[in-house]
C-alpha cells in the first residue's frame, strides 16, 4: 500500500478525502506519496492523517487531482509538518502545522 497525506482524517463515505497537494517553487502541483508509515511520520509529521491506496492507483489519483508530479517519501519542512492535534469543538480534530 501507498500512504497519501490528507488535510484531515477521512471517516469514509460518499465524499472523498481532502488530499493534500503541495505547490512547488515552479508553480506545479505535487501529490505526496509515502511507501511506509515510518516514511510518512518522518516526512510529514507524527499527526499527519492519510489514506492508503494501491500503488497501481497513484497515477490515476494524480491525474484526477490535477497534480503535475508525484513526490515519493519527501521530507517536508518542519513548519508544515503535522505535530499537534487541536480540538476545535466540532468533534473533528484539526491538525496544527508547526
Amino acid at each position: 500500500m501507498v500512504l497519501i497525506p490528507t488535510e484531515r482524517e477521512w471517516p469514509g463515505g460518499d465524499e472523498g478525502p481532502d488530499v493534500e497537494l503541495r505547490e512547488l517553487d515552479d508553480g506545479s502541483l505535487a501529490l505526496l506519496a509515502y511507501t511506509s508509515l515510518k516514511a510518512l511520520t518522518e516526512g510529514a509529521g507524527p499527526r499527519q492523517p492519510y489514506i492508503e491506496v494501491l500503488p497501481s492507483a497513484i497515477e490515476e489519483i494524480r491525474y484526477a487531482l490535477g497534480a503535475d508530479v508525484v513526490l515519493w517519501d519527501v521530507a517536508l519542512d518542519g513548519a508544515v509538518q503535522h505535530h499537534v492535534l487541536i480540538d476545535e469543538g466540532d468533534g473533528h480534530g484539526q491538525r496544527d502545522r508547526g
